[in-house]
Order: C-alpha cells, then sequence, then structure tokens
C-alpha cells in the first residue's frame, strides 16, 4: 500500500487491490481538470483494449453474474 500511494497512486476504497492513477476516479479524487485515459474494456481473445461506450452501465448484466456462478457450482 505505502508502495503503491508513494508512486502517486490512489487506493480505490471498496477493493483492496485495486489502485488507480490517471483515470477519471483519480482526477475526481485529487480534482484535477481532466483524466489521462477512460475505462475500458479487455476484450482476451483478441488481446484488444476499447472504450466502454457507457461507463455508467455494468459491463455483465446481473443475469450473466448469476449464469457465471450456477456454472461454478
Amino acid at each position: 500500500m505505502e508502495l503503491m500511494e508513494g508512486r502517486g497512486f490512489l487506493a480505490y476504497p471498496f477493493e483492496f487491490w485495486h489502485y488507480s492513477k490517471g483515470d477519471a476516479y483519480s482526477a475526481y479524487l485529487q480534482n484535477t481538470p481532466a483524466a489521462r485515459y477512460g475505462p475500458v474494456d479487455f476484450d482476451p481473445e483478441q488481446g484488444r483494449c476499447v472504450p466502454i461506450d457507457s461507463p455508467n452501465e455494468p459491463l455483465i448484466t446481473h443475469d450473466e453474474i448469476q449464469e457465471k456462478i450456477r456454472t461454478l457450482l
């Protein structure tokens, strides 16, 4: 934690492993005028990052989450 914060990263309060630097979240917390980059979705099959069209919408639906959980049980 101290190492990340010492390099300018900000801890995301809801996930102990999540740190931000240069994105919209850190820009908001630091009251800076703009973020360096916005939210993206990584497609591991194609090895590509694509901008998220609607960052206020979930990337995966509740039903899709429930289905993934069922497949693990």
